[in-house]
């Protein structure tokens, strides 16, 4: 037995109001006059020992009826049980956590499981009655709609319908949580939780191997019904992954993309089409055989004929499940890159401004140059990339330092008058190696050093040699370099002699710096005069400014962390993959240079403007372990219901049976608060008897007194 309004049963205390009136009327003497000491023999015994018998009795009684109204008060409820088979079933609370990740999407005779899942929520509810309470929760939407309870059956009924097939994927480890904090409000006797999914192995927690124990907590009583809506395992070919070769984009240039293929099906499947889009325009196709858990990768080629955000996408044909059947990329290619140069001498940048005057005028190079007393004044954002030549500007340092680590892209050599203590001063500021020598012959031009291994591997040297020619460079002479050593922090893409970096790179923040050892000018090496020079520092700047969004994979449903930093306006106007727009004030940002984007909820590329200005731009992509199409049996749900100490009933529901009937007699139990108060109501009648027939004999002992 349970009661459901259990702190009713402190008035259970009025009990002991009849006891102690009794005990109190016990101290009460009554004094007789009467004539004679005869008189008391006459008086009968039987009669005196009946009215204490009685007033017991009715001690007895009005105990009882305090206790039974009480009671009554605090609704006793019998789970699983019908008293003669006149009762009728407890009030249930019930949270349904319904699985709409687009594995469920997929679709069979009686049409996708998501609407299979949704017509056997329908069903349940038609048991419903009066008092029985609902909530559900949406599987890709947890953390976001969370719903409390509701009694109105028409409203929920509705929320239920509005649930579609989402891009997001989550764990049902997470709906667990959620639906244990709300079960733990019911109000009713039954409480129950029954979860409709494909029961994905790859999608019952993130981590198997978290501790995951003390995060759900359900009441003991819980009653949980496992419904897997899987008759038959869909047709599943995945891209499970895409990426761009290059790491340089050039306009009327030859690109390569990667598109990583999977065949989750049981059977193999054979020449599925595959096509490569840019900016929504097909530019090449491939087919596919695939056997049963086999992966492929396919390589396209294709001319980027665009500057600007070009849009990148990869397409499988249709299969079963089509949320997973395409892969976004997005690059950026300025039509004019900016480029700021700041030097100590003026001078010492004549030949990288000759060098980059060279390039083609499908994708120049608009240059500012400055002086490095500018850097700590100057707003380097608005830059796409940032040429230091020198060392001496100790005020710009913490500029510049930010600028590299919210994302701006720097290339930094020595300049002419550049001496050990400055350069290493912007070196250690910057987090990057310090030099450790300033390598010279006496300040002669007296060749100290040459290149002795290069990277030819590195995007730098992409496009530089005519297709199976032998990769050769000849080396400049070096007259002076500072001796700088990696330690593990960036690479070496040019080595000297004695192994140290003419040329590094590093990742700092979100920021690249290219660094050069030497000065770009005739006194520390005769470098700038070499043919390799010009097309170096035009790839230099191409890398570091035509390059893929630097971040981690986003997930549908993932956070996207907007870069601000380079502009300003009212409003930031995203642009999602739909076409639809969403507005963000930007007087909730302040001073920020990143703002949180949450409305992921679609597939594709998203844009940031500030008025026509683009900030940033993202790709959004679908969790590849959606894809996997491996299923949890009952028993390894089991353990999974062991693992996080779960104490509750578990019933295994077929839904091509008549699930109804057993979840009736599961669920079956009867509320005694009508009985308790028929009860308490007959003892009072007997009371009122019992107390009349005790007043009678006390008056007649009275008159025989």
């Amino acid at each position: 037995m349970t009661f459901l309004n259990p702190t009713i049963l402190f008035g259970l205390i009025a009990a002991s109001i009849p006891v102690i009136i009794h005990l109190l009327n016990l101290k009460k003497l009554k004094k007789i006059e009467f004539s004679t000491i005869a008189f008391l023999k006459e008086l009968q015994q039987s009669k005196i020992r009946r009215v204490k018998l009685k007033q017991w009795l009715l001690l007895a009684l009005r105990t009882l009826i305090i206790l039974f109204i009480v009671t009554a008060f605090a609704r006793p409820t019998l789970q699983n049980v019908s008293l003669l088979g006149t009762a009728s079933a407890a009030k249930s609370s019930t949270v349904f956590i319904l699985d709409n990740t687009f594995s469920m999407s997929a679709v069979t005779d009686k049409g996708s499981y998501l609407n299979q899942a949704k017509q056997i929520i329908k069903e349940i509810l038609d048991e419903s009655q009066t008092g029985d309470e609902f909530a559900v929760i949406s599987i890709s939407g947890v953390g976001k709609n969370y719903f409390q309870f509701t009694d109105d059956k028409t409203q929920f009924l509705k929320t239920i319908d509005d649930i579609n097939p989402s891009y997001i994927s989550r764990t049902l480890h997470e709906a667990m949580i959620e639906a244990g904090q709300i079960i733990a409000s019911a109000a009713n006797p039954n409480k129950e939780i029954y979860i409709l999914s494909d029961f994905q192995k790859s999608r019952i927690v993130n981590d198997p191997y978290i501790s995951i124990a003390s995060a759900v907590i359900f009441p003991s009583d819980t009653k949980l019904y496992q419904i897997n809506i899987i008759s038959k395992e869909p047709t599943n070919l995945a891209i499970t992954d895409f990426e761009v070769n290059n790491q340089i984009f050039e306009i009327n240039k030859s690109s390569g993309f990667t598109a990583t293929i999977t065949n989750y099906f049981n059977r193999e499947v054979k020449n599925r089409i595959v096509s490569l889009f840019i900016n929504d325009k097909r530019e090449a196709q491939q087919t596919v055989t695939l056997k049963t858990g086999a992966t492929k990768q396919i390589t396209f080629e294709a001319t980027l004929k665009e500057s600007g955000l070009v849009k990148i996408s990869v397409e499988l044909e249709n299969d079963d499940i089509i949320q997973d059947n395409s892969r976004f990329i997005s690059i950026y290619i300025p039509a004019q890159i900016s480029l700021a140069i700041f030097t100590d001498n003026i001078s010492d940048a004549y030949y990288i401004n000759a060098a980059l005057a060279t390039n083609d005028l499908t994708n120049s190079i608009n240059i500012t140059n400055r002086s490095t007393d500018q850097i700590q004044s100057t707003d380097l954002h608005k830059y796409d990339c940032v040429f230091i030549i020198g060392a001496d500007f100790t005020a710009g340092l913490e500029n510049l330092r930010q600028y590299i680590y919210d994302g701006g892209e720097i290339i930094l050599t020595p300049g002419s008058k550049s001496s050990l203590e400055e350069f290493k001063s912007v070196l250690t500021n910057l987090n990057l190696p310090k030099p450790e020598s300033l390598i010279s012959d006496n300040n002669k031009m007296i060749t100290v050093s040459l290149f002795d291994k290069i990277d030819f591997d590195h995007p730098l040297f992409s496009n530089l040699f005519i297709e199976d020619e032998k990769r050769l460079i000849e080396s400049p002479k070096i007259f002076r370099y500072f001796k700088i050593t990696t330690t593990g922090l960036g690479k070496n893409i040019i080595s000297l002699l004695d192994g140290s970096p003419f040329l590094s790179e590093y990742q700092i923040g979100k920021g690249k710096v290219l660094l050069y050892n030497a000065a770009p000018i005739l006194t520390w090496s005769d470098f700038s005069l070499k043919g390799i020079f010009a097309p170096l520092i035009n790839k230099s700047v191409r890398y570091l400014v035509n390059q893929t969004r630097n971040t981690e994979s986003i997930f549908a449903g993932d956070d996207i962390f907007v870069d601000i930093s380079k502009g300003t306006a009212l409003q930031i106007i995203t642009n999602r993959p739909d076409s639809t727009t969403d507005y963000s004030s930007s007087k909730d940002f302040g001073n920020k240079k990143f703002f949180k984007y949450s409305n992921t909820d679609l597939t594709g590329i998203y844009t940031f403007y500030a008025g026509d200005k683009l900030l940033d731009y993202a790709e959004v992509n679908t969790d590849p372990r959606e894809s996997i199409m491996d299923y949890l049996s009952p028993g390894e749900f089991n353990d999974y219901l062991t693992n996080i100490n779960y104490k509750g009933n578990v019933f295994n529901i077929n839904p091509d049976e008549d699930f109804t009937a057993s979840i009736k007699q599961s669920r079956y139990g009867t509320e005694l608060w009508q009985s308790f108060i028929i009860i308490a109501f007959i003892l009072a009648l007997i009371e009122m008897t019992i107390s009349r027939s005790a007043k009678k004999d006390i008056v007649g002992l009275n008159k025989n007194s």
